[in-house]
């Protein structure tokens, strides 16, 4: 078998735009397709590959699940069945594209501050390396020994607990570490925001289809094991069994608000809880923007003040050396 070709998240991001304009202005999929492996030379080897499947029977999101993540997989297969397959290519689009337009604008942020560590890297390897020693001959007084074996035991301690916790962190469920992420300062309104809209959003197509309860349950359950939209299926499963309401069982994830809780208890009918629930994952889509870009805009001011300090005490193991050296000759 060949290397599979890798579907970067812009080119992702420029697939789903581009084909679900050309679907709604009356193109086939298979003539959209033609269209996009003409425009993207880039794209070409992907969408043969995916015009290939077709042709065999299958479906658009099975043609494209060997290169797409499982969530946004498993999102464009619920619009393909029981929802609005135009609709939610737009909706993955406008979602994919937010994540390559904050990439680049993190890489952004992040380049001259990275450069600026670099050089200070730089500097403080030259102090090391050539100004203390020249300076401790220079004062007649022997450099201090560097403790490599204290140094290697750190550096192994610390390998090994990464290691062990990330050990750790592949046994937790999809929802474990969920509830997890969003409890992490700074970051942790981010994954909110994320896994809210994320999961209203999938909700509001199972609700628009018109399914009973117990049939979502099922589709939910069918994904794949140990990924997100499986665990809140069997999670639901278990609740509903035990004779707990909607609001009951999805409260016990972190990142369920009050507001979501609200539209499952007070009584709408089913399309009017599936407009509630598109609607709010559209407000959870503008909150992830607004957290997304204050945390890029903190990035630049955190680095300066960390360089600030690492220039403070670069300058301190300079020039500690020396007064101490003088302070023995006065």
């Amino acid at each position: 078998m060949g290397r599979k070709p890798h579907f970067r998240i812009a080119h992702q991001a420029f697939f789903f735009a581009t084909l679900s304009e050309l679907v709604t202005v009356g193109f086939s999929i298979r003539a959209g397709l033609d269209f996009v492996a003409t425009v993207s030379a880039s794209q070409q080897t992907i969408v043969k590959q995916i015009q290939d499947k077709l042709i065999q029977g299958a479906s658009l999101p099975a043609a494209l699940q060997q290169h797409l993540p499982v969530p946004t997989y498993q999102q464009l297969k619920l619009a393909d069945e029981h929802g609005d397959l135009v609709q939610g290519m737009t909706a993955l689009s406008r979602f994919l594209q937010l994540r390559q337009q904050q990439r680049q604008k993190l890489l952004a942020a992040s380049l001259y501050p990275l450069c600026l560590l670099a050089i200070l890297g730089g500097v403080f390897i030259l102090i090391k390396t050539v100004l203390l020693p020249q300076t401790t001959t220079l004062l007649a007084k022997p450099a201090p020994a560097t403790h490599w074996g204290m140094i290697l035991f750190l550096g192994m301690f610390g390998i090994g607990g990464l290691v062990m916790g990330l050990r750790w962190w592949r046994r937790q469920t999809r929802l474990s570490q969920a509830n997890l992420l969003i409890r992490i300062p700074l970051l942790g309104g981010l994954f909110r925001s994320y896994y809210a809209y994320y999961l209203t959003a999938n909700l509001a197509l199972l609700f628009q289809s018109g399914l009973e309860m117990r049939e979502m349950v099922k589709i939910l359950t069918s994904f794949e094991a140990m990924t997100f939209l499986a665990e809140i299926g069997h999670q639901l499963k278990r609740g509903l069994q035990q004779g707990e309401s909607l609001s009951e069982i999805l409260s016990a994830n972190q990142f369920v608000g009050v507001e979501l809780c609200t539209f499952f208890d007070n009584g709408s009918s089913q399309t009017a809880l599936a407009n509630n629930l598109s609607a709010y994952s559209e407000l959870c889509f503008q909150k992830l923007i607004r957290r997304s870009n204050q945390l890029i805009g903190m990035i630049q001011p955190i680095a300066f003040v960390i360089i600030g300090g690492l220039i403070g005490l670069t300058y301190l193991q300079m020039l500690l050396p020396m007064y101490q050296s003088l302070k023995g000759v006065y």
